[in-house]
């Protein structure tokens, strides 16, 4: 008798595939195991989850597949990037009094100057300043592509005659 009692508690596990990140389950993309009740109940009728069916995982593998190439290719082109402008130097010419600039030259304006100087196309949020900058002289700033990739540019800001 107590074999048939606690038989009503077993939960079936299903697994689904994750259409959208879910605290404390998983991220969009995912295959997980979940309750049975939690996922017809919860997950599919608020649309953060499908049945992990046979198409469904090839689906998200071939997703996976695909972000990983695209990863491979972007760390490549950041990789080709660290190299042709390692040790590069730029110069910009700036309205200045005394070696004091009238503005300042931050990230996005070094930016747009590589890609004019260099024809080399670097987002801005590559470029790590601590602060623009607002004084003539050189400045040596650091291009950080990704974690792991990074390289230096030589800043030249003289005073616009």
């Amino acid at each position: 008798m107590s074999f048939q009692a606690n038989s009503l508690f077993i939960k079936k596990i299903m697994k689904v595939v994750l259409l959208q990140n879910v605290k404390k389950l998983g991220k969009a993309g995912e295959i997980v195991n979940v309750a049975d009740g939690y996922a017809s109940n919860m997950l599919f009728p608020r649309k953060l989850a499908q049945a992990a069916t046979s198409d469904a995982i090839k689906r998200v593998e071939k997703n996976q597949a695909d972000a990983k190439q695209k990863e491979k290719d972007e760390r490549e082109k950041f990789f080709k990037l660290a190299g042709e402008i390692k040790d590069k130097k730029i110069i910009i010419a700036a309205k200045a009094k005394g070696g004091k600039l009238f503005g300042s030259i931050d990230a996005a304006k070094i930016a747009d100057e590589i890609k004019k100087q260099l024809s080399i196309e670097i987002p801005k949020d590559f470029i790590k300043m601590d602060k623009p900058i607002k004084e003539a002289g050189e400045f040596k700033l650091a291009l950080e592509f990704s974690k792991d990739i990074k390289s230096n540019i030589s800043i030249e800001i003289k005073e616009e005659k």
